[in-house]
């Protein structure tokens, strides 16, 4: 872990290379994954507020090299580029859209079209530039999918299982395997006109 959930918030972070999830821990202890961090993407900006607590937990999932600034060196890294403002402003508002999307899916959508899209989505993320995204590796445990769907375990599992036996995904132990993220989406569609 880089950071936890509750420590102060001091500095923002810069992934370099590598992968990370960021989750936070409920008041009923259950752990949920907020996100993926991917190369070329800052996380932990709750370090802009001042004397902010982190209000998540940073884990490393594969080998990663990681920069870290202080507020006060990213501050004075901006005044002097201000085209950093630019692209950190850009970044979030790509973040903000991604979470008004996923916050769509999960109000007006059923369980298995939510599942569909989500997993199309993290194919395409994972598989930068390929809208097709074919055989993608997703890190992924089916209850953290039942995290980003706003689903209940089972009903994930069983949705899951159903997409694996009609050949849409491959499942593993901490992963699910994307066979095409164009399939997902063409049976998402399906599943839309017909309620």
């Amino acid at each position: 872990m880089l950071y936890r959930q509750g420590d102060p918030a001091e500095s923002l972070y810069y992934l370099e290379s590598g992968l990370m999830k960021l989750t936070r821990t409920l008041e009923d202890g259950r752990e949920v994954l907020i996100r993926f961090v991917r190369e070329g993407e800052v996380f932990g900006e709750r370090a802009l507020i001042s004397d902010d607590m982190r209000d998540c937990t940073a884990h490393v999932i594969e080998t990663s090299a990681v920069g870290e600034f202080t507020r006060r060196d990213f501050l004075e890294q901006c005044s002097k580029h201000q085209d950093l403002w630019y692209w950190f402003t850009e970044m979030f508002t790509r973040r903000l859209k991604e979470t008004e999307r996923r916050n769509q899916l999960v109000s007006f959508y059923r369980v298995e079209y939510r599942i569909l899209q989500t997993l199309a989505d993290l194919a395409v993320w994972f598989a930068p530039g390929n809208e097709v995204a074919s055989g993608t590796l997703i890190p992924l445990t089916q209850s953290e999918l039942a995290d980003l769907v706003g689903a209940s375990r089972e009903t994930t599992s069983t949705t899951l299982n159903v997409l694996r036996r009609k050949g849409l995904v491959l499942l593993g132990r901490r992963y699910v395997t994307v066979v095409s993220a164009q399939s997902l989406r063409v049976a998402a569609k399906r599943i839309s006109k017909h309620g």
